[in-house]
């Protein structure tokens, strides 16, 4: 289903489930996101709470529906990462200690 920001595909087995679907108690359903460019996920929200951790270890996110479930996602500008190289330089007439 495309939300503002991306797209969040639910699936039971193979099959996809859309928004308003019926899905019997104690079944298994599994959570995937695309982020629309320029986007980037930043919540996934099941029932109220974050499952955002386990969604970017797993790269999904599989529940047992045992009651009416939403799921809605947050989505912003990208984080960019910075990796910090720690370097020095030696003058000619210095030495490394």
């Amino acid at each position: 289903n495309q939300v503002e920001g991306g797209t969040i595909t639910v699936k039971q087995g193979d099959n996809t489930v859309t928004s308003g679907s019926k899905v019997k108690n104690g079944e298994e359903i599994t959570i995937t996101v695309k982020e629309s460019t320029g986007n980037q996920l930043y919540e996934l929200l099941v029932n109220g709470t974050n499952v955002y951790d386990e969604y970017i270890t797993n790269h999904s996110y599989t529940t047992t529906v045992t009651s009416a479930t939403t799921i809605s996602a947050v989505y912003g500008d990208p984080i960019c990462k910075l990796t910090y190289d720690k370097s020095f330089y030696l003058s000619k007439n210095s030495t490394q200690t």
